[in-house]
Order: C-alpha cells, then structure tokens, then sequence
C-alpha cells in the first residue's frame, strides 16, 4: 500500500458581521471522487476553534463546523497561494472552504470525510489522517490563508482554500536490477521514477550494507516520456565499487513542493518510494600483453577503473598467496622470484 499525504490551505476572512452569525460561507462546484487514486475521500469536515491571542485575551465566538466537498478544479490552478507551495505543473484534487469570523485566533482542523450528508453528519475517511493548525490569527479587514497537511494511506493522496488537495507518493518503475562489476569499475544504474500529481521529484542513491564504495554520483533527473499526460522521469547514478563483496543500495524518489522541501516532512508519515539493489564486485585482471619493445600494455578488454581507485593487481592475485590458487596454474604463470611471468599467464600475446 502506497503512503501519501493530504495538503490543506485555509483561508479566514473578517468582516463586519453580526458575531452571532457562526454559519460559514461556502462556495464551489462539488465533486464526488478522488480520480487521482483509488482514497474513500469525498470531502472534508472543518472545525474552527475561537481560542485566547495571549495573556488577558478574549475568547470571540462559538465552534463553527462545515463540511465540503471536492471541488471540480485542479490545484493549484491560477490560485497564487496555492502555487507558492504546490509546483504550477502538479496536479491536485481537492476542496475549498472559505469563512468570514469575528477578527481574532482561532484553531484549525481539517478531517477527510468519506461521506458528506445533507444534514451536516458525514463519515470519516479510513484512508487519510486530520491535519490542524493553532492559532490562526484573523485580522479586521484582511484574510488569512493557513496551510495544512493531512497525512494519507493507501495510494499516494493531496491541498485547504478552507482549499483541500489530494498529493499521492511518487512511485518507482520497475525495480532496479542486481549488477555485476569489477573492482573500480564504475556502473551507471538507471531508473523511471513517476508521480500522478506531477509533482517535482528528488532523489538519493545510498548505500545500505557492504565497505563503503569508491564513489556515488548521482545525474539531475530528467523527463524523458509523458505517462497518462503526466511527466515520466529518469533517474541515475554512476556507482564505483571497491571491494571484493556484495554491496547493497537504496534508491528513494520523494516528491517536494516549489522550495525543494520534502512532503513528508510537513506530515506525520511517508511520501516517497524506495528499492533496493546489489552490485556485486568481482576479480577480474586486465588482459595484458607485451607489445613489440617488450612493454606490458593492456590487451584492450574495455574494463576501465576509475583513478585513484585501488584494486587488486594481476600479479598480486597470481603470486602473492593470499589467494587460494592452483599450484599447477601458479607455478606456471609466477617465476622462481613470485614475479608475474605475464608470457606463460598470456602465451597468446609473447
């Protein structure tokens, strides 16, 4: 099951009302679905909590509590608030809420409905968590925007106007495969990462078990296809092993909002996709051979070893002892000193 989250946006106004009036202004076009994924979210539940600015402080008004459903519209859309947050290239469902109150502070909660009914009841969502902000402060003449974020589970979900829309996680493509390379060989290991609410992606390449390797470096990502009308990107990283062993890594895809910030680290949960994969570093000497002045030269294999990278030499491997090695093939391809006899080891190139 996928994690996502829900972004909420809130926006309270003030305005000369009768303080009695406690009923919120509602606006918009419903919509009844998450067509994004496959959530219960129909709507959102809203209470908003007079509450003291400080010491000495009065408490203005009641409880007010509304409902709304999803609105038919993509955040962020031409709303400049939203877009300050959400990439203007995402796309969200969600829904809007807007209130006129009494100039003051007031606590917001926002909580994901699965059911909206005609009496005011509805049934909350078994998919995405509440989400709430404290002490907003809403001054004479002016409105406030709060913004909000609820945590989903089940398939990726995201932003509150009170503007609320659905964010799903990004997902990975297929898995990365397991590789096999030489010591020092660098690989370069690639793969398709997506998000069904085009949010912009980021990436890391770490590594989870094994020697550290040489070197991880990871290529901007790109957009190479588009999925369903949405950007299908590619991620890679050139890998430099070292040592002969396995080597495990994880390859994370998050998706952020225009600051580069993570989603998930407005939420109280994850919003990103992970895979693991093993490279496995292996023997492997350079073909050599002596060219015609008698020099040793590589045999042109195409290995190539990063520099400054260390790795085993042929004549270590052969000769040194260390290891567990053919008498047979030893004596014929090491001298009486040890020294690698490179014209037994390749008679092909004497």
């Amino acid at each position: 099951m996928r994690v996502g989250s829900t972004m909420l946006l809130v926006m309270l106004g003030a305005c000369n009302i009768d303080p009695q009036e406690t009923d919120p202004v509602q606006t918009g076009a419903n919509l009844t679905l998450d067509y994004f994924a496959d959530t219960d979210v129909q709507g959102f539940h809203f209470e908003i909590t007079p509450v003291s600015c400080g010491a000495g402080s009065a408490v203005v008004g009641d409880v007010i509590r509304a409902n709304a459903d999803l609105v038919n519209g993509i955040f962020p859309g031409n709303i400049d608030l939203v877009s300050t947050v959400l990439d203007l290239e995402s796309n969200h469902v969600g829904s809007d809420l807007f209130l006129t109150l009494e100039p003051g502070c007031y606590d917001v909660l926002a909580v994901p409905a699965a059911a909206l009914y005609a009496d005011g009841t509805w049934d909350p969502s078994e998919d995405c968590a509440a989400a709430s902000h404290e002490g907003a402060v809403v001054v004479a003449g002016l409105t406030t925007d709060v913004t909000l974020i609820s945590q989903c589970a089940g398939d990726p979900v995201g932003g509150l106007d009170i503007s609320v829309v659905l964010n799903h996680a990004p997902e990975i493509g297929d898995p990365v495969a397991n590789l096999q390379a030489a010591e020092c060989e660098t690989v370069r290991v690639c793969a398709e990462v997506f998000d069904v609410d085009d949010n912009p992606l980021r990436v890391t390449w770490t590594q989870t078990s094994g020697t550290d390797v040489y070197e991880i470096e990871a290529d901007p990502i790109e957009v190479v296809d588009f999925l369903s009308g949405h950007r299908l990107w590619q991620a890679c990283a050139h890998i430099t092993t070292e040592a002969l062993e396995a080597h495990q890594f994880e390859l994370k895809v998050y998706d952020v909002f225009t600051d580069g910030s993570d989603f998930e680290d407005l939420v109280d949960g994850p919003s990103h996709d992970r895979d693991l994969f093993t490279i496995e570093t292996v023997y492997r000497d350079d073909d050599l051979c002596f060219d015609e002045h008698g020099d040793l030269v590589d045999a042109g294999d195409g290995l190539q070893r990063a520099k400054g990278c260390s790795y085993v030499q042929a004549e270590e491997w052969w000769c040194s002892g260390d290891y567990e090695v053919n008498t047979t093939i030893q004596d014929a391809v090491c001298d009486v000193y040890g020294n690698l006899d490179e014209a037994a080891l390749y008679p092909e190139c004497a």
